[in-house]
């Protein structure tokens, strides 16, 4: 069966899936109408409008609190990341500023060591940012790349004997994919270059285990 989730008024710029804490699969779209909508993805039915962008928005993800509930994420041309409730309608419970430029990329992650959650942010203003979502207190910021950020992910190390490592991958207009420590030093661990043409405008990330081969 296929569902065609048609509502907004402008092209959709960003799609992301989720589950509410019930288990319920969700979908959120942002876009150039400057709303985000969260979809029954069986029925194809719209169930909430979220408005309070001022711009187009570009980015969305999800990410879960201790007590197991979901939270949305939405990145702007308003130079704003803004937080919502995907089972009530209403403003923005949290809105995150200090990106100089469009925010043009967003994923989450839950720190290893305590599960708090963690949004990063890639903007045009060529930094990436990581954020605590439940304050909207900014934590770090990491430059070096030298054209904007279109695409942030997480990647997970699993080490052999426990635990964990995390790590922020970027890709740029600059045509570079850099990594980043986000809890450790403001320099790239490593710049990955090698696109000679166009743009890094999408990365994508696996699980890998580290240890003693």
């Amino acid at each position: 069966m296929t569902s065609v989730l048609a509502g907004h008024t402008r092209p959709v710029s960003a799609v992301a899936c989720f589950s509410l804490a019930d288990g319920t699969p969700r979908v959120v779209s942002g876009a150039d109408d400057r709303t985000l909508r969260v979809w029954d993805p069986v029925t194809g039915r719209g169930l909430m409008t979220l408005a309070g962008h001022r711009k187009w928005v570009r980015a969305v993800a999800s990410f879960t609190l201790a007590d197991g509930s979901v939270r949305i994420v939405s990145g702007s041309d308003d130079r704003t990341l803004r937080v919502w409730s995907p089972i009530q309608v209403g403003e923005a419970l949290v809105e995150m500023t200090g990106h100089t430029d469009y925010v043009r990329a967003v994923t989450c992650f839950n720190r290893a060591e305590d599960g708090a959650p963690r949004v990063v942010s890639g903007s045009s203003d060529e930094t990436i940012r990581v954020w605590n979502p439940e304050t909207g207190t900014p934590l770090c910021c990491f430059e070096g790349h030298e054209r904007g950020v279109v695409s942030v992910q997480m990647l997970r190390i699993k080490h052999i004997f426990g635990g964990a490592l995390m790590r922020i991958v970027s890709g740029s207009y600059d045509k570079t994919v850099r990594v980043w420590d986000p809890s450790g030093s403001p320099e790239a661990l490593m710049v990955l270059e090698g696109h000679h043409s166009g743009s890094v405008r999408s990365v994508a990330t696996f699980q890998l285990k580290s240890g003693p081969r």
